[in-house]
């Protein structure tokens, strides 16, 4: 990071301590008497979607005991804010309009994070298609919007810097010379995040993530009549499959069928690396130097915690406001262009993949 990007990013830092200083003067202990936009600005939902998260994590989150113990509403807004900023423990129960120590901080973030993380909540709000009908329905929204046939979304990986791990810390150094998670991600059209794998270090390469997942395992069991009808799209660090198509590689010619294609898919898929991109500035704990302060489990669930916020944000179309609106693009970790390692050979799977790959040049580039 350069310091230009540094300076801006402490400039907005002491902006948002000089305003939370100011609303503590006049709003203490409420947050919801901030003005809609500084609530969705502070804490990245409204005011009754944090109302409703109230209802939907209360089932899950641990009974309160003490009189004076922090209510869920506290509880949910502390951990919000964390994920929105990044900061650490102690800053965050400083500049909270409650004022709470850092050890109630690190309560409330645990237990939030990991009600968010119960398969009841996770499985409701990511959700890849799983029925022919809910395959059928993203893929023709994907046509709709792209005039290609047969996608079902876009998948690569993205890199979630942590904190050097006590044991393995080895494994957890990426290419990029950083400690991190190798975080899977698939999403739809509408940058809906369809399914998160968080549990890789930050070593291991997109490929052997991909081919030791569920979606995966899904895809290649479908019904031999089905199989090339529904696909993903992904970068060249993946093997190509009748159910996950590629770029050429080498780059054809220009102006060649297969040439047009590649500018095409490009196009498609970078969805998910606007995905990306709007995950990260939405929930900036995820920046690439805001470096998560815990143990890869727990660095894991709050990957988790924010891929269902993202999703709940669009669902309720809850803006990201333009002073934060690039922040942390250039640092989206993309897949590994021109990298064909670690593929499993499997020459029946891999020439249909191609075929598939090229009925779709021959009907729609020729």
């Amino acid at each position: 990071m350069d310091n230009f990007e540094q300076i801006a990013i402490n400039l907005i830092e002491n902006i948002e301590n000089a305003e939370g200083q100011r609303r503590q003067r006049f709003f203490p202990d409420n947050p919801f008497a901030l003005s809609d936009y500084n609530f969705v600005k502070l804490y990245r939902l409204r005011k009754e979607n944090v109302q409703d998260l109230e209802n939907l994590l209360g089932p899950f989150l641990p009974a309160q005991h003490k009189v004076d113990a922090l209510t869920n509403r506290n509880k949910i807004l502390l951990t919000l804010r964390f994920l929105a900023g990044g900061s650490y423990q102690l800053d965050i129960g400083r500049n909270q309009m409650m004022k709470v120590s850092q050890s109630s901080v690190s309560r409330s973030l645990h237990s939030v994070i990991d009600a968010f993380n119960h398969h009841n909540i996770l499985n409701t709000y990511i959700h890849f298609p799983n029925s022919m009908e809910e395959l059928r329905d993203v893929r023709q929204r994907f046509f709709n919007l792209y005039r290609l046939p047969g996608i079902i979304g876009c998948i690569d990986c993205t890199h979630i810097a942590i904190v050097a791990p006590v044991i393995n810390e080895h494994i957890y150094m990426n290419r990029k010379g950083f400690h991190s998670l190798n975080v899977q991600m698939i999403c739809d059209e509408k940058l809906r995040i369809t399914n998160v794998n968080a549990r890789f270090c930050g070593s291991t390469h997109d490929s052997f993530i991909w081919q030791n997942s569920n979606i995966e395992r899904f895809l290649s069991e479908l019904p031999q009549n089905e199989m090339g009808n529904f696909y993903l799209f992904g970068d060249s660090g993946y093997p190509i499959r009748p159910w996950l198509i590629t770029p050429f590689l080498p780059e054809p010619e220009p102006d060649t069928p297969e040439a047009r294609f590649n500018r095409r898919f490009r196009a498609i898929r970078v969805t998910v690396e606007r995905c990306f991109g709007l995950l990260k500035n939405r929930f900036r704990c995820l920046l690439k130097h805001r470096v998560l302060h815990y143990t890869p489990e727990t660095a894991a669930k709050i990957v988790n915690t924010c891929a269902v916020l993202h999703n709940i944000c669009l669902e309720n179309n809850i803006p990201l406001y333009n002073d934060e609106e690039m922040m942390g693009f250039n640092e989206v970790e993309g897949g590994n262009l021109n990298e064909n390692i670690n593929h499993i050979p499997d020459n029946n799977v891999l020439g249909r993949g191609r075929e598939v790959r090229q009925l779709l040049v021959n009907n729609y580039f020729v």
